[in-house]
């Protein structure tokens, strides 16, 4: 069973919260917002968020003694996030949540 099975058995079982980190080259690309638009409109979710990629991470890493390997990724740009804040309201998802840094 993957997650999207799961989420279709709790779908109008429970109140749904779709939480996305959008990671910079991987899925924050118009094409992948879409795809994530349309699997949160097949569902009756309560809010989507959307949890930008932060380097807050790199701190607790260097501590363990581990090399954080996403160290070279910027913050996703306030530009791309407004952008993706029109994807949601232009597909009719007006209960979304782009959070902060």
């Amino acid at each position: 069973m993957d997650s999207s099975d799961n989420l279709q058995y709790l779908n109008g079982k429970v109140k749904i919260w779709l939480r996305v980190p959008l990671i910079p080259g991987f899925n924050d690309d118009e094409g992948t917002i879409i795809e994530i638009l349309d699997l949160a409109k097949s569902l009756s979710i309560e809010k989507l968020c959307f949890l930008p990629y932060h380097q807050w991470g790199v701190g607790k890493y260097s501590g363990l003694g581990r090399k954080y390997t996403l160290s070279d990724l910027e913050p996703i740009p306030d530009e791309k996030l407004e952008a993706i804040r029109q994807l949601c309201k232009s597909n009719g998802i007006h209960n979304h949540y782009i959070a902060k840094e």
